[in-house]
Order: structure tokens, then C-alpha cells, then sequence
């Protein structure tokens, strides 16, 4: 039986806080000029039945490094033992060829030889991030595939025997045990605490232009009881970033304390292996004498702050005692909310797998800390064609995996379920969704509806919305056979006959990627119905007489209809009429191309390939290179409209500045978004749309985060009187949510800090009406729900036979 539980993260703090409170140090222990607190005997310690504050006489973070180094001493004296420092002088570090480390340690006559093997990446440039397995690295491989990280392991017993299987020495005989024969009654924990931080030594003596690892992006991570010691490693080494401790158990993160109180069957202080820590405790601290110990393992876990800790359980297995992990969580927490940085702690416990493996349902909380606190945060270079991964920003910004799905779910809910739904079902097989301010249902939102249900595998919706356009949009015959009517009225009535290309692209996508997840023989051929599709928008000619009206005048004589613009590659505004003479920027994905040409077979995979590059190459042109803006719709050169609404006609003289079809507004919303979408799937283009995703938050956050509002002119300057497009039967500018959830999805090409609170507003944000009544909840709706899938890493390639 799967079961779960999970420890909500706290918000993050202002970027101001954060900035002034380390994400990690320079040196082994900042504490070190701290005399060592007294120690009372055993017997003496008080009966504290509660979890011990761990902020006792901390008022600011300015005392945290006194009490930190306090319950470092405490555990030592009563716990583990002993980790003793060691002078530079006393580490000589040295590379065996091109991977191997070599640290040499002495102390007085003997020296201790630790070696361990660096594993480079095949991507990115020195120095890297690393990753160190205690031991072992149990966390999957994937997740540090393809990217700038590189791996070793820290070989526990070339300090201290794991004792539990296998042959092993006795305490006195270890090779530690050589160096410091007086401290023989360590536990393990802190000896191989010790040996971690000496590796970390080496790498810091030789530098970076030696062992290409930059030594301010150390995480360490190990499962069961090299997750304990993974946890010790991170406590007493404030040199690592990024402290991942899975499946720890009793003696790691669970709380002596709690575990005590449960009549399961839990690794608690009575029940463990005491070579890993000193006899001493069980002989002090044994059953309810537990009460008396000075500390708990939630002060453990506090140590780690200010740095990242993320601790990963698996309720399914009794013995790790996760009950009294998550109790000993919820206090570790408070530490780092008090210093107003609790988005870098989490805790996920979660079941239905075997012990120290990860399940997939975990990989994106774990990537994400692993992408902030080894990788800066910094956006990827490679996308979701190659590596099938996809980052969830809502983690990185410190909420808990299932806040992040509980939101999503309720978001999507509110578009598809909830009183303000824009999705109605139509007897037995069909649905429809509606502009619910206009009364009608268009292409744009049908399509929308079908890549939302495929995207988060919701089979029936996307049938029910395929065939009432199939059954009321599509043109079954006649000059527009295979094109849809862009808007029909919520009982199937066309309210026009000619189709806005955007519809086509999105159907199109939704249907291959409804072929690749499900198959075509439930009832749907999916991939026939796109390629029928594909062959209706090639070009071909339509006689004039035959042509129902477009949008705009008609050519005169025979004319052409085409989804694609011949001569530009790029997608037309509409596919007939004065539509054909110029584009919308909103229409461009080029990612949505990259799909057709894996998997339409429709034996164009090289055009579709080349549409993609020059749809790229045509946002290069159309957007303002100082505020990222973009028009609603713009000629294929990137070039503004040169008349009121559509070109080809005079510019009058005088004229007041034209209507508006050349400022930033309601489509041209869509851009950030679309964009952020080729940069996540493709990457083929990441550099341009790292700093395009920068820009466009640079210039909105210079309007105020929280006051941006939702038109302008290209420029960043207002637009004024009949410039401003209605929505709604309203007039007005706002603060659309539609803009913050777009923009806020630019936040995965983004580098900057400001990226942060974009996400934390759409977060935060509430979907209501303003104060005047206006209130879209189609439009503005549906891009925030587009905005969730993105942020949370659920906007994906789907490829054949998806899971």
C-alpha cells in the first residue's frame, strides 16, 4: 500500500534576506573559536521530555554560530565522539593522473591515505559542481546525467570499518584509530565525518585549476545508514552547499526522543549499531534515561543551516522510524524560518518502493534542490528532447512536492470543474470550452482544453473536446476541408467559417502527443486526425467563388490557403484572406514543429524542422531589444503594422497613433510563455532565450512586480485612449493575472534572483474578480493553469508509449 506524507517547505523570504545569509562557508566549522560549553554528567542532565529548543538564546542569526557549534558539542560529548580538527600543514593533497584524489593525513608519526576517484561530466566547463556518495551514490544516475556535476565516492572504510556485514575490525583497530589512539570509543559517525571533511581539505588545497571542482558547490548524499552518515558529514562540514540525507533512520534525522514513545518496531537509541556511535550513550541514555539527553537529532538536522538540507523517507519500511523523522522535521524547520530562509530545508516521506530507491514521483523535488544549491539555479542547456527531464521552479523556490501538485490540481480545477469553469460536457462524448465573456467557443481554447488533458494524462476530456471540434469546427469538405471555424457559438453554430492558425498548430500537437500516450486504437485514431490536418494546411489554391468570406478583404481570382506562409516559412495569422500578409508573434512555438517532424510521419520532418528555425529567427526580430516587448501582430520581417489594422494600406498623414495591433497586449501575453516552452523542450536557441527571459522580467519588475500592467506599446511606454484593447466590454489597463502567469513561466530561462518573486506572485496570486466586476475566466484562466504546468515541470514532451 503506497503511502505518503510530506513536510510542507515554508515561502521564501525576500531576496534581500537571503542575500545576506550564506548559502555556504569558506571553512570547515565557523564555531571553532567557541570554548566548548560545560558538560554536565549523564545523571545530572535534567528530565526534558519535549524536543530541546534549538534556538535556545539565539535572538538573531548574528548567535546562530555560537549555538550551532554548542549542540555540535553536545552531540560529540554524548553521541558520536570526537571529530578532531586538523591543521593545513598536516593534509598533502595530490591528483594520480587525470580523476584520482589522493589525500595523505598525518598525525605525529602516522599518516592515513585517503583516495577517491572524480567522475567529470560530459557537458558544461570547470570548475563543476560535485556530488559525493557516502559510499555510495543511491540517488538515480539520471539526475546528474547531463549536467554540469561531477560525482565520487567517499570509501567509508578507509577510516572506519561499516561493521554491520562483512569482516571489520574492532574499535582501536581502525585506521583512524592509528592516527588518535586516544579517542578509540568514537562512535563511527564522527570518524568518517572526519574523513569527508579531509577529502574536502584536498580539494580546497589543490584548487580549482587542479581538480576542476569548484569547492563553494559540494553536496554529499548517501541512503540508510550512509544516509545517517551523509547527514553528519553535512552537520560538521559547513563547507557543503547541499546536504541530501535519504532514508536515514534512527541515529540520522528521526528523533531518540519520538521513537522512543512508538511501540512499532523502530531503530530507536536502544535499538541501533553502537559502533556508529559511542557505548556510552546507550549506558547513559537508555529508555526513559532518553529523556535526559541534552539533545535531539532535529538539532543534528539544525546544524546544517544555513545551508540546503533535504532529508528523503520511506514510510513503507517500520525500522527508519519516518513517523519520528517527521516530528523531528517540523522543529529542525524552525531554525531556518526564523532566519527567513526555510526554502532551503524540505522533506518528503513518501512509500510504494523499495528501500533506497527513489521513486520518479521524487525526482523533480530532488533536481530541483540539486539544480539550486549545486547549480545556482541556473537554467539549463540542454531540453527535454534529450534528457526527458523538466525542472520544477516551485521546488526551487521551496515548496514541498505535494503543495505543488495539491496547487496545480486545484488550479486545474478551477478551469475545468469549479464554479468559474470555462469546460462544459455535452451529453455522453463531447465538451466544449467557452470564452464565457464573448459566448462562444473557439479553436484557440478547444485546442488549449486537448493539450491540458494530455499533458496531465486526462483521457476522456480530451476526447470529449476532440469531438465537438471535430463535430462542429472542422470543415469536412468543401474549400476549407480540414481547417476549423475559429469561433461557433456554445450549441455549434459557426459564428465565422474562417480558422485563426494558432487553433491548427495546437491541434495538431495534442493530437500526436494524444497518439504517442495512448495509442490510436481506443476509439480515436489520433495520429490519422493530425495528419489529416497536416496535408489539409498545405498550400493550395481555392477558387474565389467557391471561398466563404476570411477575415479582412479577399484577394480578387483565384487564391491560396495556407497555414504556413510559402515564401517565410512562418505561420500566418490566418490561413486565407489579408491574414496570409502578416503573423502574430503569439502563434510562433517552434518547439510544437520540433514534434511534428519526430512524429507526424508525414513525410515533411525536414520542413517542419527548417519552420522551426526560421520561427526562432523571426522572434530574434519582432521583439523590442531593450524591453523584451513584442506587438500583438507584426509583418514576417518582425517589422510593425504600417496601417490601423492591417498593412497594404496608406498610412494617413496626421493620423493619430493606429489602434493598437502593434503594442504588447492580450495575445502577445502568450510570447514569454512560448518561448520558456522551445527553451525547456528544445534548448536550441538557449542563449538568446536566457537573456530574452531576463529582459522581459527586467522591464515588468521596473514597472513594480506587483503593478506591472498587461498593455503597452513596444517600447514600455502607456498606451492611451483607443489604443488600449477592450476585454470584457472594459477599456481599462490592469494588473492581469494572465501576464503574471506568463511571465512568471519565463522564470525557467532565467538566472536572476528577480525570477523568484515572479514565481512566488503567481503562487500567491488569486484568481478573482477586480473591483469593478471584470473577471476573465477563460483566457486569464487557462494561461494560468498553462503557467502551473510549466513552473511545476508538467509541461512535457510526450513521447511514444509515455508512462
Amino acid at each position: 500500500m503506497k503511502k505518503s506524507f510530506i513536510l510542507s517547505l515554508a515561502l521564501a523570504a525576500t531576496a534581500l534576506t537571503q542575500a545576506q545569509i550564506p548559502l555556504v562557508y569558506d571553512v570547515e566549522n565557523t564555531g571553532s573559536r567557541f570554548p566548548q560549553p560545560k558538560m554536565p554528567a549523564a545523571e545530572k542532565l535534567p528530565i526534558v521530555k519535549e524536543l530541546p529548543d534549538a534556538l535556545e538564546g539565539v535572538g538573531s542569526f548574528a548567535d546562530w554560530s555560537r549555538r550551532r557549534s554548542d549542540i555540535g558539542h553536545m552531540i560529540q560529548h554524548y553521541g558520536i565522539g570526537t571529530k578532531p580538527a586538523v591543521k593545513p600543514r598536516q593534509v598533502k593533497a595530490r591528483m594520480e593522473g587525470d580523476t584520482a584524489l589522493v589525500v595523505d593525513v598525518t598525525v605525529g608519526r602516522e599518516t592515513l591515505t585517503l583516495r577517491s576517484v572524480i567522475r567529470y561530466p560530459k557537458v558544461g566547463r570547470p570548475p563543476y559542481a560535485l556530488m559525493i556518495g557516502t559510499d555510495m551514490i543511491a540517488l538515480p544516475r539520471q539526475l546528474f546525467a547531463n549536467r554540469p556535476i561531477a560525482t565520487m565516492t567517499f570509501s567509508s572504510a578507509q577510516v572506519n570499518d561499516y561493521k554491520q556485514f562483512g569482516p571489520h575490525h574492532d574499535r582501536g583497530e581502525h585506521n583512524f584509530d592509528r592516527l588518535y589512539p586516544k579517542l578509540t570509543k568514537n562512535g563511527a559517525y564522527s570518524e568518517w565525518a572526519w574523513g569527508m571533511s579531509r577529502l574536502i581539505d584536498g580539494l580546497q588545497q589543490l584548487g580549482p585549476e587542479v581538480t576542476k571542482i569548484d569547492t563553494r558547490r559540494i553536496g554529499v548524499t548517501g541512503c540508510s545508514y550512509a544516509g545517517k552518515m551523509a547527514l553528519y558529514c553535512g552537520a560538521f562540514d559547513e563547507r557543503i552547499a547541499l546536504t541530501i540525507a535519504q532514508e536515514p533512520g534512527g541515529g540520522g534525522a528521526a528523533a531518540w526522543r519520538v521513537s522512543h514513545q512508538s511501540k512499532q518496531n523502530l531503530e530507536n537509541l536502544d535499538k541501533t549499531d553502537y559502533h556508529w556511535f559511542l557505548e556510552s550513550q546507550r549506558e547513559n541514555f537508555h529508555g526513559d534515561s532518553v529523556y535526559r539527553l541534552p539533545y535531539d537529532q532535529h538539532e543534528l538536522c539544525a546544524m546544517v543551516c544555513p545551508r540546503a538540507l533535504l532529508l528523503l523517507g520511506n514510510p513503507d519500511f517500520v525500522w527508519l522510524a519516518d513517523s519520528s523523522m517527521a516530528v523531528s522535521a517540523q522543529a529542525a524547520r524552525k531554525v531556518w524560518e526564523r532566519f527567513g530562509i526555510a526554502d532551503r530545508f524540505g522533506c518528503d516521506i513518501i512509500g510504494g518502493h523499495g528501500h533506497c530507491r527513489l521513486p520518479e514521483v521524487q525526482y523533480p523535488l530532488v533536481q530541483a534542490y540539486i539544480d539550486r544549491f549545486l547549480l545556482d539555479g541556473q537554467p539549463w542547456t540542454r531540453g527535454g528532447f534529450d534528457t526527458r527531464r523538466y525542472r520544477n521552479l516551485f521546488a526551487e523556490t521551496g515548496h514541498s512536492r505535494e503543495e505543488v501538485d495539491r496547487k496545480l490540481e486545484q488550479v486545474y480545477n478551477d478551469v475545468f470543474h469549479g464554479p468559474n469553469k470555462v469546460y462544459f460536457e455535452v451529453g455522453d462524448s463531447m465538451a466544449y470550452i467557452s470564452d464565457i465573456k464573448n459566448h462562444d467557443a473557439r479553436t484557440e481554447g478547444m485546442s488549449y482544453g486537448m493539450m491540458i488533458a494530455v499533458q496531465l494524462d486526462k483521457k476522456d476530456v480530451f476526447d470529449r473536446l476532440w469531438r465537438w471540434s471535430k463535430k462542429y469546427m472542422q470543415h469536412q469538405d468543401g474549400p476549407r476541408q480540414g481547417y476549423f471555424a475559429w469561433s461557433c457559438k456554445t450549441d455549434g453554430t459557426r459564428n465565422a467559417q474562417g480558422a485563426a492558425s494558432d487553433g491548427e498548430l495546437y491541434f495538431i500537437t495534442s493530437l500526436i502527443f494524444a497518439s504517442n500516450r495512448w495509442g490510436d486504437s481506443t476509439g480515436i485514431n489520433y495520429k490519422a486526425e493530425a495528419q489529416h490536418i497536416l496535408n489539409a494546411i498545405q498550400p493550395r489554391e481555392v477558387p474565389a467563388d467557391n471561398a466563404a468570406p476570411a477575415f479582412g478583404p479577399q484577394q480578387n481570382g483565384p487564391r491560396r490557403m495556407y497555414l504556413i506562409d510559402p515564401e517565410t516559412h512562418l505561420i500566418t495569422f490566418t490561413p486565407d484572406g489579408f491574414g496570409q500578409r502578416f503573423t502574430d508573434p503569439s502563434y510562433h512555438i517552434p518547439a510544437f514543429y520540433e514534434v511534428w517532424a519526430r512524429w507526424a510521419d508525414d513525410g515533411r520532418s525536414d520542413y517542419w524542422r527548417l519552420c522551426a528555425e526560421k520561427s526562432r529567427e523571426f522572434l530574434h526580430k519582432c521583439i523590442d531589444a531593450t524591453t523584451g516587448l513584442n506587438p500583438d501582430m507584426c509583418q514576417y520581417d518582425g517589422q510593425l503594422m504600417q496601417a490601423p489594422a492591417f498593412p497594404g494600406r496608406p498610412q494617413q498623414q496626421g493620423a493619430p497613433r493606429r489602434n493598437g495591433s502593434n503594442n504588447f497586449r492580450y495575445d502577445s501575453w502568450r510570447v514569454p510563455m512560448n518561448i520558456a516552452l522551445d527553451y525547456e523542450w528544445s534548448c536550441a536557441d538557449s542563449d538568446w532565450q536566457q537573456q530574452y527571459g531576463e529582459k522581459i522580467q527586467n522591464f515588468l519588475y521596473s514597472q513594480g512586480i506587483d503593478t506591472f500592467v498587461d498593455q503597452y506599446r513596444v517600447d514600455g511606454t502607456l498606451p492611451e485612449g483607443n489604443e488600449i484593447l477592450q476585454a470584457g466590454g472594459f477599456r481599462k489597463l490592469r494588473h492581469s493575472i494572465g501576464l503574471v502567469a506568463t511571465s512568471a513561466a519565463a522564470s525557467v530561462m532565467c538566472s536572476h534572483e528577480k525570477k523568484r518573486e515572479f514565481i512566488e506572485n503567481l503562487w500567491n496570486a488569486r484568481h478573482e474578480p477586480f473591483d469593478d466586476g471584470y473577471f476573465d475566466a477563460y483566457y486569464d484562466g487557462l494561461l494560468r493553469l498553462f503557467a502551473f504546468m510549466h513552473l511545476s515541470g508538467n509541461y512535457q514532451v510526450i513521447f511514444p508509449n509515455n508512462p
